[in-house]
């Protein structure tokens, strides 16, 4: 079960449950954070919400965990070389 979590204020939560449905669970992999049960889910909405109340912007919550995890953990990876064949490898297969 998910843990309840207190905010100072309205804005807070609202920037919490986004960054959860952003970031994709690791051991579930077709899950965000908000929909899985793993332990280690648990833990990273552990980690984003301490981060959330102690003042980090979205930006350097996000990077915390690309640094940590890589890019596999975004929903929508950025737009690098190594990252190519993710975003255009679909159409490269309708197009075959």
């Amino acid at each position: 079960a998910q843990a309840a979590y207190e905010f100072d204020n309205l804005e807070m939560e609202k920037r919490y449950y986004e960054l959860l449905e952003e970031v994709r669970c690791l051991v579930c992999q077709n899950q965000s954070l908000s929909d899985s049960n793993a332990d280690l889910a648990q833990d990273l909405r552990n980690e984003i919400h301490d981060m959330v109340i102690n003042g980090k912007d979205d930006k350097k919550i996000i990077q915390f965990l690309v640094d940590r995890y890589g890019d596999f953990i975004l929903y929508r990876p950025p737009l690098q070389q190594n990252t190519w064949l993710l975003w255009f490898g679909p159409l490269l297969f309708l197009m075959i």
